[in-house]
């Protein structure tokens, strides 16, 4: 976002107010959409979920994908198809990224749960 703001300042000697700046989902995070916000851009960047979406990503030839949890903000959880809560277990750190796991291991005794998650084991989500 700093280099949007770099290269906007050679065009604009002050730039407009509530300029609107679009970026595809790997720019997605929390540290640029409040970068947008302070600066007062209105920032247009796409979820991964959403850009499957509108790419046709057939999510019904994986029922159990993780597109189709639903995660839930005023629980931070996610939610199954099958309406099982996967509770945050963990937080690290990979790559230097901050990584959270979301888990249950209710599903242990769903009929689905060879098709949710491999072997015998539970469905984990990271994010």
């Amino acid at each position: 976002m700093e280099q949007v703001q770099s290269n906007l300042s050679e065009i604009y000697d002050e730039t407009p107010v509530n300029y609107q700046v679009s970026a595809d989902n790997g720019y997605s995070t929390d540290m640029n959409t409040e970068y947008l916000e302070q600066n007062g851009f209105d920032g247009y960047i796409s979820s991964r979920k959403l850009s499957r979406e509108q790419k046709k990503y057939n999510l019904s030839d994986k029922p159990f994908a993780k597109d189709n949890f639903f995660y839930d903000n005023e629980m931070m959880t996610y939610i199954c198809p099958l309406g099982q809560p996967l509770y945050k277990i963990s937080e690290y750190t990979y790559k230097n990224k901050s990584r959270i796991s979301h888990w249950t291991k209710e599903c242990k005794t769903y009929p689905m749960q060879l098709f949710c998650s491999k072997g015998n084991r539970c469905r984990v989500i990271q994010d």
